[in-house]
C-alpha cells in the first residue's frame, strides 16, 4: 500500500513540474514577446519624431501622467482595447481587480495592471497581454507593467506581472526602452524592484529585476530562491 501511494506521489510531482516548466515557458515567451513589441514601437516613435536616441529628453514634452504619450506610442503596435487616466475601467473585464503584491510580497496600491489605479493609462496588446503605463512626475519615462495572463492571478510581481520602462528618472544611462523599473523621487515604491531612479544602473542578476532576468536568460527567476515569499 505505501509502494502505491508513493507511486502515485511521483506522478503527481512530475505531473506538477511539467505544468511549472510549461507554465514558465509561456511566461518567458509572452515577456519575451511584448518586449520586443514595445522596443519595435518605441523605435519607430523615435524615428517619427525626431528623437532618435533622446527619448527621454522628448518625454519631457508631455504632462505628467498624461495619456498622449501611450495614444502616440500604440499607432505602432497592435491593440485590442484601451482605457486611459480618468476613464472609467469598471467594464474591462481584462484588468485586475487589485493590485499586484510587490516583488517583495507585499500588498501595494501602485504595483502592475488593475482597475483602480488612477494613473495609469491601460492597453490590452492583440498578444492578450494586459500593460499599464503612465509618464512619471518629472517627464523623463514611461513607467509600463506587462501582465501575461490580464485578469487572472496570481497578479504577483515577477511571477506574471513584469515592469518595464521608455526612458528612465534622472538617468542618462537608459536611452530608450529598458527591462527595469521606472520611478520619481517619491521613496517606497519599488518595494523589491530595482529602480533606474537616482542614477542607479540595475542588472539583470541583482535579484530584483524579474523582466530583465528573463531576457538574458530565458527563464523565469526563482523568486523563492532569492529570499522573497512566494
Amino acid at each position: 500500500m505505501e509502494l502505491k501511494f508513493s507511486k502515485y506521489q511521483q506522478v503527481y510531482k512530475n505531473f506538477y513540474l511539467l505544468i511549472s516548466k510549461y507554465n514558465d515557458t509561456i511566461t518567458v515567451a509572452k515577456v519575451k514577446e511584448t518586449y520586443s513589441i514595445f522596443s519595435q514601437a518605441e523605435k519607430r516613435w523615435e524615428d517619427d519624431n525626431e528623437c532618435v536616441g533622446d527619448v527621454a529628453g522628448c518625454l519631457t514634452n508631455y504632462k505628467s501622467f498624461d495619456y498622449k504619450f501611450v495614444q502616440d506610442l500604440i499607432k505602432y503596435m497592435n491593440v485590442q482595447d484601451t482605457a486611459y487616466l480618468g476613464q472609467n475601467k469598471s467594464n474591462k473585464i481584462w484588468l485586475a481587480d487589485i493590485p499586484s503584491k510587490a516583488l517583495n510580497g507585499q500588498n501595494s496600491q501602485w504595483h502592475g495592471v488593475h482597475k483602480i489605479n488612477d494613473y495609469f493609462s491601460h492597453i490590452l496588446l492583440s498578444n492578450g497581454v494586459s500593460i499599464a503605463c503612465t509618464v512619471e512626475n518629472y517627464r523623463t519615462c514611461l513607467n509600463c507593467y506587462m501582465d501575461i495572463n490580464a485578469q487572472s492571478k496570481p497578479n504577483r510581481i515577477g511571477v506574471d506581472v513584469f515592469p518595464f520602462a521608455v526612458g528612465a528618472y534622472k538617468n542618462g544611462y537608459y536611452k530608450g526602452i529598458n527591462p527595469y523599473y521606472c520611478e520619481d523621487s517619491s521613496p517606497g515604491k519599488d518595494k523589491g524592484l530595482c529602480a533606474t531612479r537616482n542614477g542607479k544602473i540595475c542588472s539583470p542578476d541583482d535579484g530584483r529585476s524579474p523582466t530583465a532576468y528573463i531576457l538574458k536568460h530565458n527563464k523565469v527567476f526563482d523568486i523563492k530562491k532569492l529570499g522573497y515569499p512566494k
